[in-house]
């Protein structure tokens, strides 16, 4: 989807948003627009359904309903559809790889393989009762970064993403065991 009409759209959008989480929502919303081909899809549609999905994984479920309520729209439902439960935490590894690779370059060789390990444990988030997007995309960066031997901590990870140290420790057991992953 060309910038032009992404950026038509999502301004609609970005009335209803706070200011502090406007940019959080603009790169969630564009990484889920750019993960897949949406064929027959209205193009306002797509970057409305995406956006709440984004919105939904940054503010919670019921503040995306809310805006969802206020765009009117009851065609957003079926691209809200296609959007698997995947999507959010691999855009949030996009997001976090980012922000930590401008002080960390080697960060970035981790990013395709922490999206692996969250494939690989689409098992675990189904069966169980998973956390947020968020901590997914923590424990799978950490998990990879362990695999890789790159010197990361917990708390780096944390504060870019915004949870605690602790939900990384709880859930980065249950992901590394699921999957395999040697934990060192």
């Amino acid at each position: 989807m060309d910038a032009q009409k992404f950026n038509k759209y999502f301004s609609k959008i970005e009335s209803y948003l706070p200011e502090n989480v406007r940019e959080d929502v603009r790169k969630l919303t564009e990484l889920l627009v750019n993960s897949r081909k949406w064929r027959g899809d209205n193009a306002q549609d797509v970057v409305e359904g995406c956006s709440i999905a984004a919105i939904s994984a940054v503010l919670g479920r019921h503040q995306a309903a809310v805006i969802a309520k206020n765009l009117r729209n009851n065609r957003l439902f079926r691209v809200l559809r296609k959007i698997s439960d995947l999507a959010i935490p691999l855009a949030y590894v996009d997001l976090a790889i980012d922000r930590l690779a401008v002080e960390k370059p080697e960060v970035e060789r981790l990013r395709e393989l922490a999206k692996d390990i969250i494939l690989r444990g689409k098992g675990l988030m189904v069966n169980k009762i998973s956390p947020s997007p968020l901590v997914i995309a923590a424990c799978a960066i950490y998990a990879a970064a362990k695999k890789e031997k790159v010197k990361l901590t917990q708390r780096e990870i944390s504060n870019v993403l915004g949870i605690t140290e602790v939900s990384i420790r709880n859930y980065y057991k249950e992901l590394v065991n699921y999957v395999g992953e040697e934990r060192r």
